[in-house]
């Protein structure tokens, strides 16, 4: 029995114009939304306690640069940002249902990317 494992986003559907557009204006309106947060000033005084400060956020390593700019801009201090990297995660999911599957064939767009990187073209 021949059996195929295919994803649906970027493979079996692909993206058109409108589609890109749309993730486009999503991910601006994102921005922003970080942009107007306001700085909670209460647990930024509790951190002065702590010899090591590590932020651990479920943002996407695309965003670091961003988050990075917004704790500094908010007079954050901390000795490690850790982030998610979303792509990393689908593709061990993946994986691991797929190798449990036992497919003749494994069609997926996120086998053709570079793992280390997150977000969808």
């Amino acid at each position: 029995m021949r059996t195929i494992v295919v994803d649906i986003d970027e493979t079996l559907l692909i993206s058109g114009k409108l589609s890109k557009i749309l993730r486009w204006l999503a991910r601006q309106l994102f921005k922003i939304a970080l942009f107007a947060q306001k700085p909670n000033k209460t647990l930024i005084n509790e951190l002065k306690k702590y010899d090591k400060i590590i932020i651990l956020t479920a943002r996407g390593i695309n965003y670091k640069e961003l988050t990075e700019k917004q704790l500094r801009r908010h007079h954050i201090k901390y000795n490690s940002l850790i982030m998610c990297n979303y792509t990393y995660m689908i593709y061990q999911w993946k994986l691991s249902v797929t190798q449990k599957l036992k497919p003749t064939i494994w069609v997926d767009d996120i086998k053709d990317r570079k793992i280390g990187i997150e977000g969808y073209t």
